[in-house]
């Protein structure tokens, strides 16, 4: 009993969510924590003779409503977001955006975004052959950050965000906490107590010759 008890506090201590040093999260309408590098990628460092250069900030974190660009000029009726005028249907201000990858270059996209008024930006991708979802570039007036998401995922948020209202989260830092699906502190306490206060009881039982079916 002691070894599975051992083996149970282990196996929650290691569940025990770690920091991270980028989150994305689907708040609503289903709660949903994205994987790094599988669903979804980064601005990487890029270097130039004045040393290295990250496409907009290394850390935010933002919360928000996806807002859908569409357009036929890109992948899954979303635009690409290469002209300031595919902008001007207007309700990008606050919002994040989700475009097609594609055509012009990321930076690009942030910028034409970042003047629309948007606080954030998806660019969803069209290969699912992908080996890498980072990209790269350089716009030091980009202050606003862009999260590259794979093809799946950016069919299934471009589907989505016809009939439902999305909220998001994009954070990059040091050690950033999970906002879903990660048990409170409490919680854990409360867990850890009850594994404790079962393994009580199962030995106070055997030393009153209690047997069980």
């Amino acid at each position: 009993m002691k070894t599975c008890c051992a083996a149970i506090v282990a196996g929650l201590l290691l569940a025990t969510p770690s920091g991270a040093a980028s989150l994305f999260e689907q708040l609503s309408p289903t709660p949903i924590e994205y994987s790094h590098n599988q669903d979804y990628g980064i601005a990487e460092p890029i270097y130039y003779v004045d040393g290295p250069h990250t496409l907009g900030p290394t850390v935010a974190d933002i919360t928000g409503t996806v807002f859908r660009l569409a357009g036929a000029d890109g992948s899954y009726g979303l635009s690409l977001g290469c002209d300031a005028s595919d902008f001007g249907g207007g309700g990008t201000v606050g919002h994040i955006v989700l475009l097609s990858r594609g055509t012009c270059s990321f930076a690009q996209k942030l910028h034409n975004a970042q003047d629309a008024g948007a606080i954030a930006v998806l660019f969803a991708d069209y290969d699912p052959d992908v080996p890498s979802l980072g990209y790269t570039g350089r716009d030091d007036d980009v202050t606003i950050i862009g999260f590259r998401i794979s093809s799946a995922l950016g069919f299934a948020l471009a589907d989505q965000t016809l009939t439902r209202a999305t909220t998001v989260r994009l954070a990059l830092g040091d050690n950033l906490q999970p906002s879903v699906s990660v048990p409170e502190p409490a919680s854990w306490a409360l867990m850890l107590g009850g594994f404790g206060m079962v393994g009580g009881a199962l030995r106070s039982r055997r030393r009153t010759g209690i047997r069980f079916a």
